[in-house]
């Protein structure tokens, strides 16, 4: 305001004349009233230019406006189909995709939607396109080299898995984003060495996590050595197993089989690691099997040494009560006996006892409770955590949902942790099967 009052003031004072001369025309007028002209002129110009801008810009804006509607609309249709994936509506996330991909530009989650789509119309050649797109960005990336490898699996293709593993190398895509499938493929097409080259990284960035995998690896090598005769080999790999203390029922009996000449000694310490890293039924069979030299007393009290802890599962005296039995020791392999079934109820306990009773006072009545309640005993004792679906034997994996590390005996109230941070979780967005 006081800059104004200043200029104001000096037009008062300074009225001079100002005289422009144009064709013969002649314009006198006072310096005040030039300035207020000048003024005028410019604010005309500019409303006039604005307003002609305006006028000309109109159908840029609508246009603009309609695609910032449009993208609006794209951009809920794509929430809404991702979201329609995971609870089943397929009609719906079709139709979100048809409306999202005209308006959107290729992104990660676009192209999650679009490989939603092609695996619900069962479009393999689609889907694997949508996979390589999706390796070109980080954040989808690990999606694309899961579904990459089940293609892999499902085709037996070989070259294909060797080289989505060297673009999941060159991205840095940890094995752990798609461990279960590149087990899947390698169980399957026996390709061991390939995942064995891939993951030897794996083992200097997270060793604690992935030991029990790679060692797995390791012993399917060892396993492959054993068959072809290659026993130095295969014996070198189990014993460097053995050392790092991943002791599972595949390794442990095929380290046995393998290693017979080692002393006493060291196999007991080995069965002692065993029980407590991961206790087995299989310890009586290599007790059983493998200690030749021993006579039957002398196995019981190996046995008896070996299964120290544990108290708590039932297989620890059911264990104790068939080797008692073949050692003729039946009042103490009926306490044992029945402890297991007390612990927990179980159909080879029963028949044990059944035997023991034929051989000894042969009490029907005992025989015939003893055989009705074994028919109500569950057979398949090892249940996924992932799925809940059962099986009688122990694996590496479930045969139902290929979850790895994810068995566990039923009768453990706390299931025993095996040494490995890679139990399968399967608490990923709902991707629907390749």
């Amino acid at each position: 305001m006081t800059a104004v009052s200043t200029i104001a003031m000096w037009f008062a004072d300074n009225t001079g004349f100002i005289e422009i001369s144009w064709l013969g025309w002649q314009i006198e007028t006072s310096l005040s009233i030039f300035a207020l002209i000048i003024l005028i002129t410019f604010f005309a110009v500019y409303v006039i230019f604005k307003f002609t801008h305006n006028i000309f810009l109109l159908p840029l804006k609508l246009k603009k406006s309609f695609i910032n509607r449009n993208k609006k609309k794209a951009e809920m249709a794509l929430e809404e189909g991702l979201l329609a994936s995971v609870y089943g509506d397929s009609q719906k996330m079709i139709r979100s995709y048809a409306l999202s991909k005209k308006y959107l530009k290729q992104s990660p989650l676009l192209l999650l939607l679009k490989l939603q789509n092609g695996l619900i119309k069962k479009n393999e050649v689609d889907c694997f396109n949508t996979f390589k797109k999706m390796l070109d960005f980080p954040a989808s990336s690990p999606i694309a080299i899961r579904g990459l490898v089940s293609l892999a699996t499902k085709n037996s293709d070989k070259e294909l898995f060797s080289n989505i593993l060297n673009s999941a190398k060159l991205k840095k895509v940890s094995l752990n984003y798609f461990i279960d499938e590149a087990f899947n493929f390698c169980m399957k097409n026996d390709s061991w060495e390939v995942l064995k080259n891939f993951s030897s990284n794996e083992k200097k960035k997270d060793y604690r996590n992935m030991k029990t995998f790679l060692s797995f690896i390791d012993f399917k090598l060892a396993e492959k050595n054993f068959n072809k005769g290659n026993l130095n080999e295969a014996s070198y790999t189990l014993k460097k197993i053995i050392s790092n203390k991943v002791l599972l029922p595949p390794v442990v009996d095929m380290y046995f089989k393998l290693n017979l000449k080692s002393s006493r000694r060291n196999l007991k310490k080995i069965l002692k690691d065993y029980w407590k890293f991961f206790p087995n039924e299989n310890i009586l069979d290599l007790i059983l099997n493998y200690f030749k030299e021993l006579n039957i007393l002398e196995k019981v009290k190996l046995l008896t040494e070996v299964l120290h802890g544990h108290d708590n599962l039932y297989f620890k005296y059911l264990m104790l009560g068939k080797i008692k039995a073949k050692a003729k020791i039946w009042g103490d392999s009926k306490k044992d006996l029945l402890k297991s079934i007390e612990i927990f109820p179980n159909k080879k306990a029963f028949l044990t006892l059944i035997s023991i009773e034929e051989e000894t006072s042969y009490n029907k009545k005992k025989i015939e409770d003893w055989l009705m309640l074994s028919k109500n005993c569950q057979e398949k004792l090892w249940m996924c955590q992932s799925c809940m679906s059962l099986h009688e034997k122990w694996n590496i994996n479930c045969k139902n949902c290929n979850s790895l590390f994810s068995l566990v005996h039923q009768s453990l109230g706390n299931p025993i942790k095996i040494d490995s941070s890679i139990i399968s979780s399967k608490n990923f967005l709902k991707i629907a099967n390749v």
